[in-house]
């Protein structure tokens, strides 16, 4: 008899022990989805048959039974035997776990525990983030957890201080802030920042474009970034802007006469100038040769009169002169004055002679500094349509990448047939000429780095060749390249790789020639050859 008590009692101790891992099998947690967005609210629901003091409790994946993030017994969930808790405030990979009893009371802990469910937490609550969509000019930040649309701008470019309206959708956590960066900027390095508890109703930030020109972002963190131990996963969402001195119109400069005498009284008149831009901008009369530190006179735009007029008497010395708007006092500028001068008008005076002037119609040999043997190219060319009034001014001198871009799209135009589309405004933070835009649009041309076109510099020759390869390509695309009597040019290991199917097709077809058996590559191309090799071009194109 003692005996059948004791198996019997042996039996019951040995079913309470495994109690627990019986009722596991039929335990099941579930949430109500499987990604949240920080501290906010998710529902955990339990069922199945579990021991009335069950426990259920938050941890992040890795911890261990003393750090949990919440806890509740079973006996505290509702009628369907859910939980309504906050998701953990920070992000990562948690569980919820039901165990036995609170697992601190087990004395085996993983023997108690009855099921688990894994969740993620984020800072935007979706399940797959994804990277935000940025132009082709500006860089976007590593950001692995920032999501596409939730930042918008109401343009893509400001001029210096524009107000700007600064747009946020989707959803993301209350503690969140918004700042302004130049795009290459740490995160302690902002221009402008606010929490979203400010924003308007519509959720908009009224605020201004930075003081500067150059690339910048709009940045949404979950949490100030210098609170975030993770700036990084923090990031939400990037929206990129530009910031230069002339976004929209065509502002103008004009004197009221050709030619002073020393000391007359002059008018300048300034147009096309935004409020804005007004605030900011200088006007000065300058040497035609002067540094932006050798100003004869100069006022700010602010202090015009109501018709945009500067009245002034004209310098005292004999000579050539330039009145020069820019879009802030240039040497404040430095070292980006160039990009700063927005337009400017020439005089004289005491009957000094004015520089050359646009070529009216056709050139005539010596005018301009033209060469006798470019004389009859470069008046075909302005009679089909393909030179612009800048390079008749000088036929001597270097062309600029800006001046060669606008022949390139006439080019371009000429030989398809359509027009050319332009890229975007913000494309480049020191120029908006739009025939520049064709041209990379095109893919005629590209930028030299950090935003920026460098519009004023020369080109060389080897440049030219693979421009106007580019400029042909784009419009036939069908194009053949293929050169096998290319001619050999003594200083071909001279020649960029990048360079030689331009240089190649062109040469074989007599388009662009050498010197004494040199192509001599990096050499400058001035104005009169250049209009020479796109009238070429376009001859060999339109005979086909």
């Amino acid at each position: 008899m003692k005996k059948r008590i004791a198996t019997a009692i042996l039996t019951l101790a040995m079913l309470c022990t495994m109690l627990p891992a019986a009722l596991a099998a039929g335990v099941t947690i579930t949430t109500d989805k499987e990604t949240y967005m920080v501290g906010k609210p998710m529902v955990i629901t339990v069922a199945g048959d579990y021991p009335e003091g069950s426990v259920v409790l938050i941890y992040e994946e890795d911890a261990n039974i003393y750090q949990d993030e919440a806890w509740t017994g079973v006996y505290a969930l509702d009628a369907e035997g859910r939980w309504m808790v906050d998701a953990p405030n920070r992000p990562g990979n948690f569980q919820v776990r039901l165990y036995a009893d609170h697992p601190g009371n087990l004395a085996d802990p993983a023997f108690g525990l009855l099921a688990v469910k894994n969740f993620i937490v984020n800072y935007t609550g979706a399940a797959a983030p994804t990277s935000p969509t940025v132009p082709a000019a500006p860089t976007t930040p590593d950001a692995p957890g920032a999501t596409a649309g939730l930042i918008a701008t109401d343009k893509p470019a400001y001029t210096l201080t524009e107000p700007m309206v600064v747009s946020l959708s989707g959803g993301y956590p209350e503690g969140s802030v918004v700042l302004i960066y130049k795009e290459d900027a740490n995160i302690y390095q902002d221009e402008a920042w606010t929490g979203v508890y400010a924003l308007d109703a519509k959720g908009r930030w009224m605020v201004d474009a930075p003081n500067r020109p150059g690339n910048f972002q709009v940045r949404l963190y979950a949490d100030h970034p210098g609170n975030l131990a993770d700036p990084a996963s923090g990031l939400l969402a990037v929206k990129d802007f530009i910031v230069a001195y002339n976004t929209t119109g065509t502002p103008k400069v004009a004197v009221d006469k050709a030619n002073y005498t020393a000391g007359e009284q002059m008018t300048v008149t300034v147009s096309g100038l935004s409020q804005v831009q007004i605030g900011w901008a200088a006007v000065g009369v300058y040497g035609a040769n002067a540094t932006i530190y050798q100003a004869e006179a100069e006022t700010g735009a602010y202090a015009l009169d109501a018709k945009g007029q500067w009245k002034l008497t004209a310098p005292t010395e004999a000579g050539v002169y330039q009145v020069r708007l820019y879009g802030e006092h240039p040497t404040n500028a430095v070292p980006d004055a160039a990009a700063a001068l927005l337009a400017q008008a020439v005089f004289t005076v005491g009957g000094a002679a004015l520089p050359n002037q646009p070529v009216n119609g056709s050139v005539t040999p010596g005018q301009n500094g033209v060469s006798d043997w470019a004389v009859p190219e470069i008046n075909n060319a302005i009679q089909e349509g393909l030179v612009t009034d800048k390079v008749t001014v000088d036929f001597s001198r270097p062309i600029t990448r800006e001046e060669f871009c606008e022949l390139a799209v006439k080019l371009y135009e000429a030989i398809s047939g359509n027009a050319a589309p332009a890229a975007p405004a913000n494309t480049f933070t020191d120029t908006q000429n739009p025939e520049i835009l064709k041209a990379f649009q095109l893919k005629i041309v590209n930028g030299t780095g950090q935003g920026l076109f460098s519009p004023g510099n020369p080109i060389s020759r080897q440049e030219i060749a693979t421009m106007l390869l580019r400029t042909v390509k784009a419009a036939v695309p069908q194009l053949n390249t293929d050169t096998a009597s290319a001619p050999a040019f003594v200083d071909s290991g001279d020649i960029a790789d990048w360079a030689r199917e331009g240089i190649n097709y062109f040469a074989s077809k007599e388009i662009i020639k050498g010197a004494n058996g040199a192509f001599m590559p990096k050499a400058n191309t001035t104005c009169e050859a250049a209009i020479a090799l796109v009238k070429r071009t376009f001859d060999s194109f339109t005979a086909i």
